[in-house]
């Protein structure tokens, strides 16, 4: 016997396991949403394009510090060597959203 075709599933963007829309540099993550937004104003003096990003996990929040989003991860790259010789913050490359 054939087995009916099951229903469709309907997709939720970002749809796990696939490839991000865009790329992003996390610089820094900060339990005081004043010390996010100091890095971020650093940031934007230097040239970069930065936001703040509020993330909450269990109880817990954080406000993730990042740079761009670019849509070529190469790009993202950039900003990564520049932030590493300009500034010398290290950082690491991320899917967003």
């Amino acid at each position: 016997p054939v087995a009916p075709p099951s229903p469709e599933k309907k997709v939720s963007s970002p749809v796990a396991g696939a490839a991000p829309v865009a790329w992003v540099v996390q610089v820094g993550s900060f339990s005081k949403s004043s010390n996010a937004l100091a890095l971020r104003d650093k940031l934007r003096k230097n040239g970069f394009t930065a936001f703040v990003e509020k993330y909450r996990d269990n109880a817990k929040t954080s406000y993730r510090v990042r740079v761009g989003p670019e849509l070529k991860r190469e790009r993202a790259e950039k900003h990564l060597k520049r932030l590493r010789s300009k500034l010398k913050l290290k950082g690491i490359i991320m899917g967003h959203p």
